[in-house]
């Protein structure tokens, strides 16, 4: 590749790190090849907290979130708390009504007190178990589930809760299949446009995977933006590692590639 094109192409992905979030490409802090931590508003990636996304709750119909239904009492003492023991340290628990509450306050509902799921739903999620997800057993999901529907009223603490156990299991699973294609080659730095097809190809499976844990159309509208702005960045990487076409051709091609991301995160308002 020479140096004009390699430029381009670290411009280029620079660009799309910025709008990405699902399709992690090998970074230094992971070893999978994907992750699914959520779009521009990641709260790792931008240092934000789940308070930034609150300021969009106005954007549904309603303006109405799960901090306008979440009930505190007899919350006080809700969380994986453990049995007392003055002979060794209490260990922290690994949730509480608060960081719950903290996660998933700001995830908007419809007119119905029904889930709007969206991109600011799926950053809730990740907000809500990426740090823990692994550490939860049977007994402690059934007492955050437990907690969810004891906080929010009727069938929006149902979904809610409901949603919070499929999302780990995903989280489980795509564990397990990241570390099943650690030695993907773009995962080990080999970087051809064979190598992104391939990357695809696995992306397309994870997609399967969501859809398995969470039911199709809640995966779907979930990562919709993410599985838009991956599409793009997986076609515009190919478009800048393909030496058989005309500079002009490239950027005709990459105009189009950006109209259809943005018709498509349109469709999905």
């Amino acid at each position: 590749m020479n140096t004009k094109l390699t430029l381009l192409l670290l411009f280029f992905v620079a660009l799309i790190a910025g709008l990405i979030v699902t399709a992690k490409f090998y970074g230094e802090d992971s070893n999978r090849p994907y992750s699914t931590s959520s779009s521009t508003e990641s709260v790792t990636q931008n240092d934000k907290t789940i308070t930034d996304i609150a300021l969009t709750s106005e954007e549904s119909p309603t303006g109405s979130t799960i901090k306008q239904h979440w009930q505190w009492n007899d919350l006080s003492k809700s969380g994986n708390q453990q049995e007392d023991d003055l002979s060794e340290p209490t260990a922290p628990p690994l949730f509480t009504a608060q960081t719950v509450h903290d996660a998933l306050y700001a995830v908007k509902l419809d007119e119905d007190k029904n889930l709007i799921l969206d991109n600011d739903a799926l950053v809730s999620l990740d907000e809500a178990l990426e740090g823990i997800y692994h550490k939860l057993d049977e007994q402690s999901l059934l007492e955050l589930t437990d907690l969810i529907e004891s906080a929010l009223p009727g069938e929006t603490g149902v979904e809610t809760a409901t949603l919070v156990k499929n999302y780990h299991g995903f989280l489980v699973a795509q564990d397990a299949f990241n570390q099943m294609h650690s030695s993907a080659p773009g995962a080990q730095g080999i970087q051809s446009i064979a190598s992104i097809e391939y990357d695809q190809n696995l992306y397309t499976q994870l997609q399967g995977l969501r859809s398995l844990h969470l039911g199709e159309d809640a995966a779907n509208r979930l990562f919709h933006e993410s599985d838009v702005n991956s599409e793009y960045m997986f076609e515009s990487i190919k478009l800048s590692m393909d030496e058989s076409i005309s500079e002009q051709e490239r950027l005709s091609r990459r105009q189009a590639l950006e109209e259809r991301r943005l018709a498509a995160l349109d469709l999905g308002q």
